[in-house]
């Protein structure tokens, strides 16, 4: 691998690794209480109009995420 590949490949796994930091971080927001999501949870979220309205918010950011994360794996495996 030439230098610059090896230096795209080492910028894209920086910053995925940001942005599992800050997926980590919102999840931790959103259920600071909870490891993992549960199904009770998800029934709850329907009846409790605060956390519906800040889970919307950020599913509004979620495309985007999914959509940057496509481009970096795409990325990584070109250079490769």
């Amino acid at each position: 691998m030439s230098n610059d590949v090896a230096l795209r490949a080492r910028f894209l796994a920086d910053v995925v690794d940001r942005e599992c930091e800050h997926l980590a971080y919102t999840t931790h927001r959103l259920f600071p209480s909870q490891k993992a999501v549960t199904e009770e949870q998800v029934t709850e979220w329907t009846r409790d109009p605060e956390l519906a309205e800040r889970l919307d918010a950020g599913r509004e950011y979620a495309p985007q995420l999914i959509a940057m994360a496509r481009t970096l794996v795409a990325e990584t495996r070109r250079r490769a």
